[in-house]
């Protein structure tokens, strides 16, 4: 499988956790999903979609999630850089060029 169609896979997961469904709300809205996960329930309280729109963006609850993923840090600045909309689409456009991420750490 090529690094566009798992991304397509990737993307369409995604997606499922912040749209309604019949049966789910999204994670967000609190009726499914991991009742106790922080990351969450500190979007709510905030009124935020994403991390990165948050003032108090990069908290320490971020930063800890962030070393377990080495780009998830990067991606969050460029998404409070440019907006989440372009992000998005920039995203789109790397897709189709075939990226994927690597985890650098380990050889």
């Amino acid at each position: 499988m090529g690094g566009n169609a798992e991304f397509k896979t990737f993307w369409k997961s995604l997606e499922g956790f912040c749209k309604s469904g019949e049966n789910c709300k999204g994670c967000r809205s609190g009726k499914c999903g991991y009742p106790p996960c922080a990351i969450r329930k500190c979007a709510a309280e905030k009124k935020v979609d994403v991390c990165s729109s948050c003032p108090e963006f990069p908290c320490k609850r971020f930063e800890g999630l962030a070393k377990t993923y080495p780009t998830l840090l990067a991606d969050a600045r460029r998404q409070r850089e440019v907006g989440l909309a372009q992000w998005i689409r920039e995203q789109d456009e790397r897709a189709g060029r075939g990226f994927c991420y690597a985890d650098i750490r380990y050889g």
